[in-house]
């Protein structure tokens, strides 16, 4: 049975990237590794302390979020990494949509941020989009790393985990300019993201989590 890992930014479990993943690849070994696993509160509190450079949104075991440099994750995902190559993880996805340094670790690793965008060009031919950020502080980085690549991009930001909030972000953006699709720029967005938003926008709705596991099941011939 093929095993494939997953690099989390924040804390196992995560029940609802299991599901997506168990949908398109039933017979995979599903291995976990977060980078404040085995952290504790006052831990993980003073790591979300000093504003973040780079701020990433986490999720942690009992659901709460908090905001987290890249630069101080990275070390320990770098870790996970390698815990998971060390039990048998033949693929890696690092669950984050952002633009992400490369892991130091010699298996094939799925980079979220580099597919979405190949994809999104590639069906964008104005290059015009929408994107939902995970929160406000990572919002203007998102923005430029689009714009970087060529997009036009106009975006809001919403928790994952915020239903009433998600919505509003998705009206908000899609009322103020147009676009050819909307991307959920977190690996955090699921289908049932997808299922709120579609009603809300009248472009195709991009979530990174079903694709990137529609891709990783092509890999593994699933």
């Amino acid at each position: 049975m093929a095993k494939l890992g997953f690099v989390i930014l924040g804390q196992t479990p995560r029940r609802d990237i299991e599901q997506t993943y168990r949908h398109y690849l039933p017979d995979t070994d599903f291995l976990f590794a977060g980078g404040l696993d085995g952290m504790s509160h006052e831990e993980i509190e003073q790591l979300a302390q000093p504003p973040a450079q780079y701020p990433l949104l986490t999720i942690l075991a009992d659901g709460s979020t908090r905001e987290i440099c890249l630069y101080q994750l990275l070390p320990k995902l770098n870790q996970k990494a390698q815990e998971l190559r060390q039990q048998g993880s033949q693929v890696l996805v690092l669950m984050c949509a952002g633009r992400f340094p490369d892991l130091d670790i010699d298996v094939p690793v799925i980079y979220p941020q580099r597919l979405i965008s190949a994809v999104v060009g590639s069906i964008s031919a104005k290059k015009r989009i929408h994107i939902i950020s995970p929160n406000q502080a990572q919002l203007p980085v998102a923005l430029e790393s689009w714009r970087s690549e060529g997009f036009t991009v106009d975006g809001a930001s919403a928790s994952p985990l915020k239903r009433d909030e998600f919505s509003l972000a998705v009206k908000e953006v899609s009322e103020r300019s147009t676009a050819d699709c909307l991307v959920l720029d977190c690996m955090g967005f699921s289908a049932e993201s997808v299922t709120l938003a579609q009603p809300l926008t009248s472009v195709p709705v991009i979530c990174p989590q079903r694709l990137v596991a529609r891709v990783v099941a092509e890999l593994l011939n699933a």
